[in-house]
């Protein structure tokens, strides 16, 4: 599996940025080696994956969130409705048909669901997931 497909891309580290996600939070970089004009604008957009460690050196690099790091930000267990019930998360993989993820009050079972999405691939399930939470207005992890 090349690396590229276990990291956001840059439009969707730019999307969870806007959400509020710490751009501290990813362990790699889309270093941006676009081609730009005088004006600044870009004639080539080009970008290479790379370690986070040049990730505030320059401008216009993005950061790219790997599987780990935003299952890292995500809450094992959320408060749901103002009450003192807990729902633990489950995330897992469905099969042949790619992956689940909600949070459940163990205590009453599958009807207590809340945040139920499947996709086929776990990053785009997982960057989905983490817009839900902060929209909300659940906290993330850090």
């Amino acid at each position: 599996m090349r690396m590229e497909s276990q990291v956001t891309t840059v439009e969707q580290s730019q999307e969870l940025i806007q959400l509020g996600v710490s751009r501290y939070k990813a362990s790699m970089i889309w270093v941006d080696r676009s081609g730009y004009d005088d004006a600044g604008a870009i004639v080539r957009p080009c970008y290479n994956l790379d370690i986070a460690s040049t990730i505030g050196k320059v401008e216009r690099n993005v950061p790219a969130f790997t599987i780990a790091d935003l299952l890292s930000i995500i809450p094992k267990q959320i408060q749901f409705g103002g009450s003192d019930r807990r729902y633990n998360l489950t995330l897992g993989d469905n099969g042949c048909d790619g992956w689940y993820f909600y949070y459940e009050d163990y205590n009453t079972g599958p009807q207590s669901r809340i945040g139920l999405m499947e996709h086929e691939e776990l990053l785009p399930l997982l960057c989905d997931r983490i817009e839900w939470l902060i929209t909300n207005e659940y906290k993330l992890i850090g």
